[in-house]
């Protein structure tokens, strides 16, 4: 039995590929490699998905995070979830600002009540993170930066496809950043990017500094970044976004039955979402017990699970300079102690596979895998 976590070996089979060549061709034979009418039109269709007014394609996820900072002259702090992939806290550095940690809930996402103990007079946005494709308390999180006085920057890299109290990610605050990373719900084969917004005047800046600040052909009217997204991106990105729903829809139908399947099992726990939340499943991901275990029995049985992620943004080597707040005299480092639920989403994180390319029977599998571990039965295998 092999389950697999990835499912590009699959996505990109014969009749697919021939599908994307045919779109590319006229792009490599007319040499439209740099910006241009393919990267126009995908934007448009991308900022649609998203429910943006506009979307700026970039060359990263994170390019999609740090080029926002850089348009709107972040450079003091921005509080951003103790628990994510590190181009969150990254992005903020590459910025040039201060990325400052607060504690995530059960959900894996920013706590709304965590957010406010870390404001200072340096503060100036906080970046929540809908993590694993889940969204957070975006209402409350807004009610908070209305109050301060702060920016909000959506970390929304896995997160097309999902909503909070309807609204997508980049139409909540400045603006939100997607990827395109080949991993991504709607992937391409490169690391591309895109900004959503609902700010025209934002989105213009944008679309200047991700190519070096130019106006016209001759002119540099800012110091910018070559941050473009490459055309052919755009092209592979745009045929997959135009068959992104039915990827949804499998997603949402696997986790409803492998929420269903483990319900019961003592050991793991699944966090629904919120009814205020579409998720798009982008991670399956649930807490369990003796996690590592579990990671090694699923994978020994050819399950490829995984653990998002193992180490919090605080215990990273490259976060071991940061405190509490750049204004404390005593600059407190952080210690685990300070983060109870990165820390234990760290120690308990489990994600299960979960795509377009799985099975019943492989979902089935999989229940059955974790409730063996835990020496228990699911209720699916009796039906």
């Amino acid at each position: 039995m092999t389950i697999e976590f990835s499912y590009l070996r699959h996505q990109f089979r014969d009749e697919e590929a021939e599908a994307i060549w045919r779109k590319i061709k006229p792009v490599v034979t007319e040499g439209r490699f740099t910006l241009g009418v393919e990267v126009d039109r995908f934007e448009e269709a991308y900022a649609a998905k998203a429910g943006s007014k506009y979307a700026v394609g970039v060359n990263s996820g994170t390019e999609a995070l740090a080029l926002p900072l850089m348009a709107l002259g972040v450079t003091g702090e921005v509080i951003c979830p103790a628990f994510s992939f590190i181009a969150t806290a990254g992005a903020i550095a590459q910025a040039g600002a201060i990325p400052v940690f607060a504690d995530v809930g059960e959900d894996m996402n920013i706590d709304v009540d965590r957010i406010e103990e870390k404001i200072t007079p340096r503060t100036e946005f906080i970046m929540p993170v809908w993590w694993g494709g889940r969204p957070p308390k975006m209402h409350k999180i807004m009610e908070i930066a209305d109050r301060h006085g702060l920016g909000v920057l959506c970390d929304a890299a896995q997160a097309l496809g999902s909503s909070w109290m309807n609204k997508g990610a980049g139409a909540w605050g400045a603006a939100a950043g997607y990827s395109l990373h080949p991993l991504k719900v709607c992937n391409s084969w490169f690391d591309s990017g895109l900004v959503c917004t609902n700010d025209e005047s934002l989105a213009i800046r944008l679309k200047r500094l991700r190519n070096h600040g130019l106006v016209g052909r001759d002119t540099w009217l800012d110091f910018g970044v070559n941050g473009r997204i490459d055309t052919i991106a755009a092209v592979v990105a745009h045929y997959v976004l135009d068959r992104v729903d039915g990827a949804l829809a499998a997603r949402e139908a696997i986790s409803q039955r492998l929420f269903r399947g483990l319900s019961g099992i003592d050991g793991i726990t699944l966090v629904s979402p919120p009814i205020e939340a579409i998720c798009n499943w982008y991670l399956l991901t649930g807490l369990a017990k003796s996690r590592d275990k579990l990671l090694a029995y699923l994978n020994g049985l050819g399950i490829e699970a995984k653990s998002h992620y193992p180490v919090s943004l605080p215990s990273q080597p490259a976060c071991a300079k940061l405190g509490h707040s750049s204004l404390d005299p005593a600059h407190r480092l952080y210690q685990k102690s300070d983060f109870p639920g990165a820390e234990r989403a760290a120690s308990e994180t489990i994600s299960l596979p979960n795509h377009e390319y799985l099975t019943m029977n492989d979902v089935d599998a999989m229940i059955a895998a974790v409730a063996a571990f835990y020496g228990q039965q699911s209720s699916v295998a009796a039906e």
